[in-house]
C-alpha cells in the first residue's frame, strides 16, 4: 500500500528519493557529529587563525571547493549579526556598524538578510543548522528540477534530471558560496516561465513574480541577471518553436512583463540601496576598478580543464563536473533534437556555454552587452550549464526507457519507479557523481570539524574584550584573529573590512595610511580589501595614526607586537619595487622586525651618511622558525649572510659574513647578534649591501631569511605605545594614544578639498588629538588649541547613535563612523547640518552647552524603494481580486 500511495504522490515520491541521495552523500553531515561550516575548520581564519576556538576543528589536507573562505568571512558571521538586529535592536538589518567604520548590509546583496532560507539559518546559525541551510539548497535545486522535467517527462527521467542537477559539480564545489541561494532557483525560473506560459493563472502569476522577487534577494546580481536573462531567451524561444503559443504571443508578453516587472518592483527596497551603493563603492566587478579591464570578457585557457566536466580529479580550473554517465546521456538526448524542440533549446544553450567559458570569439563578444560586462561568466555561468545538461540528462534517460526514436507511450511514473533498468540508470547515475568527488574529497582526502568547533560560541578573549570595551573604542586584530566580520557577530568594533564591495572612500582612506605597504604589482589586501592579515609588527608613523584616527584601543596578535623599528622601514622605502617585505620572526619570546629576504639575493643597497651617531650597525640574523619547529614539513639546508661596504669610491669591502643552518643545528636556531663597525667611513655616504645565498648545497628550499631589527649606535630605542593586559592564548595590547570614539574639537582646519584632507592628515606637523581637518565650504575654522575631549555614547545600535556632548565654548563633534549616505544628525531634537570631518567621520558643528545628538540612519534610497515594493504588493493583490472577479 505504501509503494502504491507514493507512486500516486510522485512529488513527494521525488522528494523522498532526493534526501535519500542527499543521505548517500552527506551523512555523517545529516545524523553524525560534522558540520559543514567552513569557519570551524583549521585553514579559515574566523575567531582563531585555524578556525573556532573550541572544539579542537582539524583542517582538511585540500580544499573542498573553490573558495572556502568566502562563507567564513561574508556569510556566516553576518547571520549572527542579522540574528542580533533582528530579534535584539528590533530593527531591519539594513547597517553593519562594526566592520569598516560602518558599512551597508542589505544593500551589499551578499549578506542576503532577506532570502527566506538564510533568514531561517540565522534564527538559530549554527554548525547542525549550516548543515540543513546547505542541504536545504541542494534539495530544492533538484526538487525544482525535477518539477519542471515532469512537465514533459515521466518520472523516472525527471528524476534523473533532478539528481544530475543537485549532484552537478557546480554546486558542490561552490556549496558554501552566497551566490548559491540565486544560482539553487535558476531551475525554479524555468519552472515558473513554463507554467506561465501554459496557463495565465492568477497562482502561475504570482509564483513567477515571487521567484523573480527570490533571485533579487538571494544576495548576487551577477547570478540573479543571468537566471532571468536565461529565463527570458527560454521564453522566447518557446513562443517562437510551438504554434499555439506564437498565436498568441501578445498575451503571453503581456503576462510575462508583466510578472518580471512585479518581482523587480517587489525587491525595490533591496534593489534601490544596492543602486546607491554601487554609485558610491569600489568593487572589481567595475572595468574602472581593474584598470579598464571588462570582467564579462574573462575566460579560462582552453585546455585540459575542458575533461573536468566528466572527471573532476587532477585538473586545474575546475569549475564544474557532471560525470561521464550524465554526460553520455545528455548525448543520447540530441537524437531527439527534432522531435522534442526543448532538447534543441537547452542543446544550443550548453553548447554556447562551453565556447563562452574558453573565450571563443564572437561569442566572448556577450561580454561587452550592458550589465554582461559586470558578469564574470567562467564562474556563474555553470549553473546555467548544470542545469542545461540536467534538462539533457532526463531526455537521454527518456530516450533509453521508451525506445530510441520509438513512438511508444511514456512509461508511466510509478511502474517506472520499480523496474529495475531505470532504477539502476538512476543509480549508477549517482553512485558515479558522489564517488568522483564527493566521497574522495569529503571521506578520504579531508577531515570534517565536528559540531563542537563552533565559532558562534565565541573564545575567552572575546569575554574579555567585552568587558574592557567601556565608550565603543575599536579592536584590531592580526594574523587571522577574529578576521574581518566576526567582531560584528559579537557587537565589537572592528576598523578592519573584508566584502564584495567597500565604501570607495574608506578603501581610499585605508589606502592613504598603508600605501608603503601596498605591493608593486598593485594586487592584495591593502588594495582590494583590508583583512589585516599582513599587518607587519614594525609601525610606521602612518600606521599609528591610522589606528589613533580609527579609535582603536585593543591590538589582538598571536605573537609578541615587537616595538618599531624605523631602520627597517628605511631600508625597505629606498628598495621599493625590490622582492624583499618586512616581517616579524619570534625566538625564545622576543619578537623583531626582519628585512625578510629569499636567496640568492646579491646586494640589497642601503644609503646611509656615516656620522658619529652612526658608525656602529648592528643587527640580529635568523631564519624563520616554522623551517626548524615542526609547524611544516620544509626542506632547506641553511642560509649565508653578507653584509658589505660600498664607499663613496666605488670600492666594496665585505664586513660581515655567517652561514647558519638551524634545522640542522639545534644551537642556531635563536637571534644571532652581530655588529659592524664603520668609523672608517666617517663623513662618507656609503652604501650598506645586504646579501643572502643558499648554503654549500645550493638548495634554496625553505630559504626564509631575515636581517633583524637593523639599528645604528644612535638611534633612539622608544618602547611600544601599548600594554600587554591579556595573554591566555591570544595576547591583547591595550594601545594608550587613541581618539575618542565621539570627540568635541576645538580646533579647526579647513582646507580645500578631499585630497587636500587627506594630505594634511598625513602631515607629521598635524596634531590630530587637537585639530580636525574639513573641507566643508562655509564652516568656519575653530581656533582654541587643546586637546580633543570625549563626549558620551549614550546609546549605540545599527541604525542609532546617541551622544551627550558638553564643550565650554564652539566645537564640531567627530563620530568616527562613515559618512555614509543616509545618515541624517539631529540636535537638541532638531534637524542640524551634518559634515565630513578627518575625510571620512561624522561630525556636527555645536554651540557652547550640553546637547544631545543623534546620528540616525534614515536612507531615501530605503525609503523609495519600499514604497515601490508596498505598491507592488498591492498590485498583485489587486490583480489576484480582479482575476477571481472575472
Amino acid at each position: 500500500m505504501a509503494i502504491a500511495w507514493l507512486a500516486k504522490h510522485t512529488t513527494l515520491s521525488a522528494t523522498l528519493i532526493l534526501i535519500v541521495v542527499l543521505h548517500v552523500c552527506f551523512f555523517p553531515f545529516i545524523w553524525g557529529d560534522k558540520t559543514l561550516l567552513a569557519s570551524s575548520r583549521g585553514d579559515v581564519p574566523s575567531i582563531m587563525p585555524n578556525g573556532a576556538w573550541y572544539g579542537g576543528s582539524q583542517g582538511p589536507t585540500i580544499f573542498r571547493g573553490n573558495d572556502m573562505g568566502a562563507s567564513g568571512w561574508l556569510l556566516e558571521p553576518d547571520a549572527s549579526l542579522i540574528r542580533y538586529e533582528y530579534f535584539h535592536e528590533g530593527h531591519l538589518p539594513l547597517w553593519n556598524p562594526y566592520q569598516s567604520f560602518g558599512a551597508p548590509l542589505a544593500a551589499n546583496m551578499q549578506s542576503q538578510p532577506f532570502q527566506p532560507l538564510f533568514f531561517l539559518y540565522s534564527l538559530f546559525p549554527g554548525p547542525r543548522t549550516y548543515n540543513v541551510f546547505i542541504l536545504a539548497r541542494f534539495l530544492l535545486t533538484g526538487l525544482c528540477t525535477y518539477l519542471y522535467l515532469r512537465l514533459f517527462l515521466g518520472f523516472a527521467p525527471s528524476i534523473a534530471g533532478g539528481i544530475g542537477c543537485m549532484l552537478s559539480g557546480y554546486y558542490i564545489l561552490f556549496f558554501n558560496m552566497p551566490h548559491l541561494s540565486v544560482d539553487m532557483l535558476v531551475p525554479a525560473v524555468f519552472l515558473a516561465t513554463e507554467r506561465l506560459l501554459r496557463e495565465q493563472t492568477t497562482r502561475n502569476a504570482i509564483v513567477s513574480a515571487a521567484v523573480t522577487f527570490l533571485c533579487i534577494v538571494g544576495g548576487m546580481p551577477e547570478s540573479a541577471f543571468l537566471a532571468l536573462a536565461f529565463g527570458g531567451a527560454y521564453f522566447l524561444f518557446r513562443i517562437a518553436a510551438d504554434g499555439q503559443m506564437r498565436a498568441a504571443s501578445i498575451t503571453h508578453l503581456k503576462y510575462f512583463f508583466f510578472v518580471q516587472g512585479m518581482g523587480l518592483m517587489l525587491a525595490a527596497f533591496l534593489l534601490a540601496p544596492f543602486f546607491e551603493y554601487m554609485k558610491v563603492s569600489f568593487d572589481t566587478h567595475q572595468p574602472v576598478n581593474l584598470g579598464g579591464v571588462i570582467p564579462g570578457l574573462q575566460h579560462d585557457a582552453f585546455g585540459l580543464s575542458l575533461f573536468t566536466y566528466l572527471m573532476p580529479g587532477g585538473y586545474h580550473d575546475l569549475r564544474g563536473f557532471m560525470g561521464v554517465v550524465q554526460v553520455l546521456l545528455a548525448v543520447v538526448a540530441l537524437v531527439g533534437l527534432r522531435r522534442e524542440r526543448v532538447t534543441f533549446f537547452f542543446a544550443a544553450s550548453a553548447f554556447v556555454l562551453v565556447l563562452k567559458r574558453y573565450g571563443v570569439p564572437v561569442i566572448n563578444w556577450i561580454g561587452y552587452l550592458p550589465f554582461c560586462r559586470f558578469v564574470l561568466f567562467p564562474k556563474y555561468e555553470e549553473a546555467l550549464l548544470a542545469f542545461s545538461m540536467a534538462v539533457l540528462c532526463g531526455y537521454g534517460v527518456h530516450f533509453i526507457l521508451t525506445g530510441r526514436g520509438s513512438h511508444r507511450r511514456l512509461v508511466a511514473a510509478a511502474p517506472s519507479c520499480v523496474k529495475w533498468w531505470p532504477a539502476a540508470l538512476i543509480i549508477l547515475m549517482t553512485g558515479e557523481m558522489a564517488g568522483n568527488y564527493i566521497y574522495p574529497v569529503y571521506y578520504v582526502l579531508t577531515r570534517s570539524a565536528g559540531d563542537e568547533a563552533n565559532p558562534y560560541r565565541g573564545a575567552p578573549y572575546i569575554d574579555y574584550l567585552k568587558s574592557r570595551i567601556g565608550a565603543h573604542e575599536r579592536v584590531f586584530g592580526r594574523q587571522g584573529i577574529l578576521h574581518p566580520g566576526w567582531a560584528g557577530s559579537f557587537q565589537i568594533d572592528d576598523p578592519r573590512g573584508l566584502d564584495a564591495m567597500y565604501y570607495r572612500k574608506y578603501l581610499d582612506f585605508v589606502r592613504f595610511f598603508l600605501r608603503e605597504e601596498i605591493p608593486a604589482e598593485a594586487r592584495g589586501d591593502l588594495v582590494n580589501r583590508f583583512a589585516g592579515m599582513r599587518w607587519s609588527a614594525c609601525d610606521s608613523p602612518l600606521k599609528t595614526r591610522l589606528l589613533q584616527l580609527s579609535s582603536v584601543r585593543f591590538f589582538l596578535s598571536r605573537d609578541p607586537y615587537g616595538a618599531a623599528a624605523e631602520r627597517v622601514q628605511e631600508i625597505f622605502q629606498q628598495n621599493q619595487g625590490r622582492p624583499i617585505e618586512i616581517r616579524t620572526f619570534t625566538m625564545g619570546g622576543e619578537t623583531k622586525a626582519v628585512l625578510y629576504e629569499h636567496p640568492p639575493y646579491e646586494r640589497l643597497p642601503f644609503r646611509i651618511a656615516i656620522t658619529p651617531a652612526s658608525r656602529e650597525f648592528s643587527f640580529d640574523v635568523a631564519m624563520q622558525p616554522a623551517v626548524y619547529d615542526g609547524s611544516m614539513p620544509v626542506c632547506g639546508a641553511g642560509v649565508q649572510f653578507r653584509l658589505e661596504v660600498r664607499d663613496s669610491a666605488g670600492r666594496i669591502r665585505q664586513v660581515y659574513e655567517r652561514y647558519i643552518d638551524p634545522k640542522h643545528n639545534p644551537a642556531e636556531r635563536r637571534w644571532i647578534a652581530a655588529s659592524v663597525d664603520l668609523s672608517e667611513y666617517l663623513g662618507q655616504t656609503v652604501e650598506l649591501l645586504f646579501t643572502t645565498l643558499p648554503g654549500p648545497t645550493g638548495d634554496t628550499c625553505a630559504a626564509w631569511a631575515g636581517w633583524g631589527d637593523p639599528h645604528f649606535n644612535g638611534d633612539e630605542r622608544s618602547a611600544a605605545p601599548f600594554d600587554l593586559v591579556y595573554d591566555r592564548g591570544v595576547k591583547i595590547y591595550e594601545y594608550r594614544e587613541t581618539l575618542p570614539r565621539a570627540a568635541l574639537f576645538t580646533n579647526l582646519e579647513v582646507v580645500a578639498d578631499e585630497a587636500a584632507v587627506l594630505a594634511r592628515l598625513g602631515s607629521p606637523s598635524l596634531d590630530i588629538f587637537t585639530t580636525a581637518v574639513v573641507s566643508s565650504a562655509g564652516l568656519a575654522g575653530l581656533q582654541h588649541a587643546e586637546r580633543a575631549r570625549a563626549a558620551t555614547i549614550v546609546s549605540y545600535n545599527s541604525q542609532e547613535v546617541i551622544i551627550d556632548a558638553v564643550t565650554e565654548r564652539p566645537a564640531l563633534l567627530v563620530l568616527t563612523d562613515t559618512d555614509y549616505p543616509g545618515w541624517n544628525v539631529y540636535v537638541d531634537g532638531g534637524r542640524s547640518r551634518a559634515v565630513t570631518a578627518n575625510y571620512l567621520f561624522r561630525g556636527v558643528p555645536m554651540t557652547a552647552g550640553r546637547h544631545l545628538v543623534r546620528f540616525a540612519y534614515e536612507p531615501a534610497s530605503f525609503r523609495a524603494g519600499a514604497a515601490v515594493s508596498g505598491l507592488a504588493l498591492l498590485c498583485l493583490l489587486g490583480f489576484g481580486a480582479w482575476r477571481r472577479r472575472s
